[in-house]
Parts: structure tokens; C-alpha cells; sequence
């Protein structure tokens, strides 16, 4: 939950500073807004199944990651508008 937080919260609004402070004109800004927002990779189940590593909890994460991307994604380009 902490570092869906981060994703969600932290990095896009760090995102949105950096790209005030570099003066990033729109399509930029809103390459680099995008890429802050997105969830977690799909692959990262395949990698933590192959590695042996929690692949149902992987599972869990990156599709709680999808539906709060959902809000997300529209929420912070409204916030940038």
C-alpha cells in the first residue's frame, strides 16, 4: 500500500514540480506526467513467478495498480490541466 501510494501520489506531483522548475513545455510535461502515473509492468508477475518469488501477491498488486490507474491517470491531468 506504501509504495502504491508513492506511485500514485509522490511521483506525479514530483513529476508536475520538476516539469514547473525545467519549464517542460506541454507534450513533455505530459510525456513525463504519464510515464509518473502508470502502474507496475504485467511482466513483473511473470518475473516474480519465474524467480520464485510471490507471483499471486504480484498478481494482487499490479491489478489493484490497473484500477487505481484508472482514477489516477485522469485525476493528475486534471490537476495539470
Amino acid at each position: 500500500m506504501i509504495a502504491s501510494a508513492a506511485k500514485f501520489v509522490a511521483m506525479p506531483a514530483l513529476a508536475l514540480g520538476a516539469t514547473a522548475v525545467l519549464e517542460l513545455e506541454e507534450p513533455a510535461a505530459g510525456a513525463a506526467l504519464l510515464y509518473a502515473v502508470m502502474p507496475t509492468a504485467a511482466t513483473s508477475y511473470v518475473l516474480a513467478r519465474r524467480m520464485g518469488g510471490d507471483a499471486p501477491a504480484m498478481a494482487t498488486i499490479a491489478a489493484a495498480q490497473v484500477a487505481i490507474a484508472a482514477v489516477a491517470v485522469p485525476l493528475w491531468f486534471g490537476v495539470a490541466g
